[in-house]
């Protein structure tokens, strides 16, 4: 027989269920800084090993992916942009690591150091459109079908012959391979055929909305 009343054992529980909560969000943040830091050392060895396919395809969409993930399973909103911030940030240690041990340029990360700043807000909005993607209705489709979209304008971009960014190492192996993931990554965010279609349908208006405006500018 219990010597607690209703009252305690509710509090007790009510305690618990916080202590629980508070402990996921600390290993989720921990998980985020330390799958960041691996996708870092793995960019960097396939960097520095002259592996150009697997660094096509690995660099950078294996972060976004990441930030994307991290995201969409934290707790909150708030806990979303700080532990995608981190996941972003993390991957740059075994990058400067690398720098001050062998004098290697720092390119595992998205290949221009000039640019780094943009890729990790970047890499932090695709983290908090990944927590946006993982509710019902139409903004999470929209949320998804952003994000994939995005990632096969990219492709695009860097697949398509006479792009400004076009990469010839790029085609057309890598640029089949990161396309399938981006499309198996849809249909992870969006569980149902409906909602698949409506992501898919935003992905295609993001993919014609940017190869509209990259030919009219040039």
């Amino acid at each position: 027989m219990s010597v607690l009343s209703d009252e305690d054992n509710s509090s007790y529980a009510r305690y618990q269920a916080v202590e629980q909560r508070d402990r996921g969000i600390i290993r989720h943040l921990l998980l985020s800084v330390s799958a960041g830091t691996a996708a870092g050392a793995a960019g960097t060895l396939i960097h520095v090993s002259g592996l150009v396919v697997a660094e096509r395809v690995y660099d950078p969409y294996a972060y976004f992916l990441l930030t994307v993930i991290v995201g969409r399973t934290a707790a909150g909103l708030g806990w979303a942009l700080l532990s995608s911030t981190l996941a972003a940030l993390a991957p740059m240690i075994p990058s400067l690591t690398d720098v001050g041990l062998s004098g290697h340029d720092v390119r595992a990360l998205a290949g221009d150091p000039e640019i780094l700043n943009l890729l990790v807000l970047a890499l932090i909005g695709f983290g908090l459109a990944g927590y946006a993607a993982r509710g019902p209705g139409l903004a999470a489709d929209t949320a998804a079908g952003a994000i994939c979209g995005a990632l096969l304008a990219e492709v695009c971009g860097r697949a398509l012959p006479g792009m400004p960014d076009g990469d010839l190492a790029f085609r057309p192996w890598p640029a089949l391979v990161v396309a399938l993931l981006v499309l198996g990554l849809l249909a992870v965010l969006r569980r149902t055929s409906g909602a698949r279609l409506r992501a898919l349908a935003v992905a295609g208006l993001v993919v014609a909305g940017y190869l509209v405006a990259r030919t009219v500018l040039g």
